[in-house]
């Protein structure tokens, strides 16, 4: 049964580069032509990997070179005496059936193997002997390249061929080979001489973005195979060189993405309200906003709180003036009594998290076990908890320089302390927190209330030396236990700036006691 050798699909060389040129058959763009009536002959046999063969072949007649195949890859190789003409060739490390491609593609012939004989023949003694054209539907052609790396244009081709199609390079020489369909052919060449150009290079340094980041930021534009990239992080600088038409697009992208970081200070007032039994369900801050006359504010949500620490179990968000806050302090204070805790500031980068803890770092010991077959080893461990008011923020400054607040709040206390069975005391902490985020104007308040939190004293007083008289001695000495029930008020002003140095000129805020923000006016010396 007769077949073609060699299928359209076949396998992709693996580190193969060649030289190849016959003078009646290549392109004169190859400028590899040799005359054969001038050329003297020369055949070198190389070391090649099992399997595999490497020439070096100059002006050898055609069938001597099948002849070599033959006796170096233990085959029958049988050329008609149609076959003629002398080649000059370069392999290295390739296989046997890459060999053959090369020399019948170039050379417009034919193979057939019958059993373990492979008769080499003219495309046109194959139509007359089989009644049809020999399929072999790829065509060839050579590049020197002269600016792009041939490593570099093999990979962006790779991904151009088609499944039988082949890309070669030889390094040393700066040549590229392609063997495909004539329509992925063009295709190839149209990229290759793309890739080809001169590239140009930019040094931009950089004021805001880290070199390393804008490298990562703009990895999907680099022209594949041609796009070289160098950074300094010393001194922040990076070096880009690209083709011309692509280099356009990347300082547009350099100078969009090397902006100024915006950032958000943010001012937080923690206020402790203290609950009577006429708000032991918490404050109304609705009607105290009512009450109150507070045209800009407005309660905007209402959330649970997780876990629900009492029957109330949600917390109140809403937005209020800056000015309003005194206002509404003055109203708490009129049936309750109020605490301001705290009163931090702390500058948060745009979309970067910041975190506020007003509180204690509570530290408890862990021990762990090891036992072997003769002693027990015990290892003692420090940890610590955070326990108190802690509150994460991260703001998103928006172009039209509104800034949206994602806040989670958590109030924690220690409950009791347990100890495990090796005598280590663990604080049991109790937990309430919540998760919001809402869009503000620069410079408007956020209240969040329903942090509530119940506390439970146990108070002895005694007289001492005779609270410890017999009979008598309980009239010397008194017990109280109390509850006490609060709730936490936190009030967030976020404020937009660059982080550049303030001019003497402008206008700065002071804090008063009660945490009103006022305008502090310009004074002169005179």
């Amino acid at each position: 049964m007769r077949h073609h050798l060699f299928s359209a699909r076949r396998s992709a060389f693996f580190g193969a580069a060649f030289f190849l040129a016959a003078g009646f058959w290549f392109s004169p763009a190859c400028n590899y032509a040799q005359d054969s009536a001038s050329s003297a002959q020369t055949a070198t046999l190389k070391d090649a990997a099992p399997g595999r063969i490497s020439l070096d072949l100059k002006g050898i007649d055609i069938v001597e070179l099948f002849k070599i195949l033959s006796l170096k890859m233990n085959v029958n190789i049988v050329p008609t005496k149609d076959v003629t003409g002398r080649v000059n060739i370069f392999l290295n490390n390739v296989t046997l059936e890459d060999a053959l491609d090369i020399i019948l593609i170039n050379n417009s012939l034919a193979a057939v193997k019958e059993k373990n004989i492979i008769t080499i023949m003219p495309l046109e003694q194959y139509v007359q002997l089989y009644g049809r054209k020999y399929n072999e539907p790829r065509k060839v052609k050579m590049y020197r390249l002269k600016n792009a790396a041939p490593k570099d244009v093999s990979a962006a081709l790779e991904q151009l061929k088609s499944e039988i199609g082949k890309v070669i390079v030889d390094e040393p020489s700066a040549t590229v080979v392609l063997m495909d369909v004539p329509e992925n052919i063009d295709i190839m060449e149209r990229a290759l001489l793309t890739l080809d150009q001169a590239t140009q290079t930019e040094i931009f340094d950089l004021k805001y973005a880290r070199a390393e980041d804008m490298k990562s930021q703009l990895s999907g534009v680099f022209t594949s195979g041609a796009s070289q990239v160098g950074l300094d992080a010393r001194t922040n600088k990076i070096a880009i060189s690209d083709l011309p038409g692509k280099m356009e697009k990347i300082k547009k992208m350099v100078e969009a993405f090397d902006t100024e970081t915006r950032q958000v200070l943010i001012e937080v007032q923690i206020v402790q309200i203290s609950l009577t039994d006429e708000t032991q369900l918490g404050i109304n801050w609705n009607r105290l906003f009512t009450v109150g006359n507070l045209r800009d504010a407005s309660i905007s949500s209402v959330f649970p709180i997780s876990p629900a620490v009492s029957t109330y179990g949600q917390f109140s968000l809403g937005t209020l003036a800056q000015n309003d806050f005194s206002v509404v302090i003055q109203a708490l204070n009129s049936f309750t009594k109020t605490n301001i805790l705290s009163r931090p500031r702390i500058a948060a980068v745009n979309n970067q998290e910041a975190t506020i803890l007003i509180g204690s770092k509570e530290v408890y010991f862990s021990q762990t076990q090891s036992q072997s077959t003769v002693t027990t080893t015990t290892a003692e461990s420090v940890n610590f908890v955070d326990v108190g008011v802690k509150i994460n923020v991260t703001p998103t400054i928006t172009a039209d320089d509104y800034i949206i607040m994602k806040i989670r709040p958590e109030v924690s206390s220690v409950r009791e302390i347990a100890t495990s069975p090796l005598g280590s005391s663990v604080p049991v902490v109790e937990t309430s927190q919540a998760e919001t985020t809402v869009k503000v104007k620069d410079g408007a308040m956020i209240m969040i209330g329903g942090l509530m939190k119940e506390q439970v004293s146990d108070t002895r007083k005694r007289i001492p030396w005779l609270y410890k008289m017999p009979v008598l001695g309980w009239l010397f000495r008194n017990s109280d236990n109390a509850r006490t029930k609060t709730e936490l008020a936190i009030f967030l002003t976020p404020h937009i700036f660059t982080g550049d140095v303030e001019k003497p000129d402008v206008e700065k805020e002071t804090v008063k006691e009660k945490g009103v923000l006022t305008k502090k006016p310009n004074l002169e010396m005179q």
